[in-house]
């Protein structure tokens, strides 16, 4: 883990990704936001996440559904993964930064305007994990699917959604390793324009950090950061009625 010393990290939920940075003495932070310039008109909201504890990992019941039919799972992959689930206390001991949504589709894109980068799915034999469109025909049936398959030619310029990738959407398609340059451009330019203090760098969140804050401050384990019914989420993701 890296310490607060250092600074801002990207989480990958599934195949998205978002930005957070943590707290150093000389970023004592006298708003609860913070936005970084990628230039071209472009910003990344950071938001403080103050420290503090919270019951990590998967009760029983996530985990039954989770890796059941229902949640998409297939034996020999998804199941095991969450054997070592249990729900345990963590304590989040320093406060950090962390973007206020996935990093977007536009903001991936000035990125890899400015720096010609070439992500891991494009690159010669690269492939990438897309949404199956013919799961929502049999994914509640008795045979255990999971909603996403390998594909060549997709990557985060055309991932396979079936209606245009507009640059509000959160990246996807990408890789650990595209992450990982992201970040590392995104540390460069705040250093070379002087908002970023010597020593710190974006990065990647930890599983307890980026579990941490998406409970939104919940210590107690649930289904969805607003809480267990997933129609209580209109309004916040998109979902229908």
């Amino acid at each position: 883990m890296i310490r607060p010393s250092s600074l801002i990290r990207i989480g990958l939920p599934a195949l998205l990704f978002c930005a957070a940075l943590s707290t150093a003495p000389s970023l004592a932070a006298a708003d609860k936001t913070k936005r970084v310039d990628l230039g071209s008109g472009l910003n990344l909201e950071l938001v403080n996440i103050p420290p503090g504890e919270f019951m990590m990992g998967s009760t029983p019941a996530e985990k039954a559904w989770a890796t059941g039919i229902e949640g998409g799972a297939q034996p020999g992959t998804v199941r095991e993964s969450y054997e070592g689930e249990q729900p345990r206390l963590m304590r989040v001991k320093d406060a950090f930064w962390m973007g206020r949504t996935e990093v977007s589709v536009g903001q991936f894109r000035r990125f890899v305007d400015e720096t010609k980068y070439v992500s891991d799915a494009e690159k010669p034999g690269g492939e990438t994990q897309v949404f199956d469109p013919k799961w929502d025909g049999y994914h509640l049936t008795t045979k255990a699917v999971h909603p996403w398959i390998s594909l060549a030619g997709k990557s985060w310029r055309d991932p396979n959604w079936g209606f245009p990738n507009l640059n509000v959407y959160p990246v996807v398609c990408v890789s650990y390793n595209d992450m990982r340059a992201f970040c590392q451009w995104l540390t460069e330019k705040e250093s070379k324009a002087g908002r970023l203090p010597a020593g710190l760098e974006y990065r990647l969140p930890t599983e307890a950090e980026w579990e941490y804050a998406c409970r939104d401050g919940s210590k107690e384990s649930q289904s969805f950061w607003w809480g267990n019914e997933i129609e209580d989420g209109q309004g916040r993701l998109n979902i229908s009625s």
